[in-house]
This record gives C-alpha cells, structure tokens and sequence, in this order.
C-alpha cells in the first residue's frame, strides 16, 4: 500500500484525546481507502489470515517477516505479550 501523503501525527490513546483520536483514525482509514495497492513480489502478496490466537499470529508475522515482508518486532513482541498474560 502506497499512500498519497504522510499520515497525520499521533494522537496519544487517553480519554481526553477521544474526539481527536477518531478524527485522526477516520482520516488515516480514508487514506488507506484512497492508496494504491502495489504487488511487492513476495509470495503472500494480497494474502489475508485468521490465525487462531495471539501466539499463532506472531508464528505468522514472524514467518512473514522472514520472506522479507516489513513487520514491525513491536507487533510480534506484544502479541507474544499478550499470549504470555492470556496463559496465566
């Protein structure tokens, strides 16, 4: 995905911030509405996955993530995260 302009700025996920969140998720959601899609030639190009829970996505993205796909570590982290909490 390739977006036609920067996204806008952060805007932090407090409750004082609700009005100004939405409006930025609202802007950001049009934007990927607007992007263009563009093949990156790796073989899950245009895949979509439902894996089972936390733990199996992060086996995913990590796997992904070696085919040379841009994951972010932070994502894989905090679903292992969220797995190890979710076990306890």
């Amino acid at each position: 995905m390739v977006f036609k302009d920067e996204l806008p700025a952060l805007v932090p996920f407090e409750p004082e911030y609700v009005d100004q969140f939405l409006a930025r998720h609202n802007q950001v959601m049009a934007m990927v509405d607007a992007a263009d899609r563009v093949l990156i030639g790796l073989p899950h190009d245009g895949d979509s996955f439902d894996d089972a829970d936390q733990e199996a996505c992060a086996d995913r993205l990590e796997y992904l993530k070696e085919l040379g796909y841009v994951v972010p570590q932070y994502a894989i982290d905090a679903l292992r995260e969220e797995a190890e909490e979710g076990s306890e």
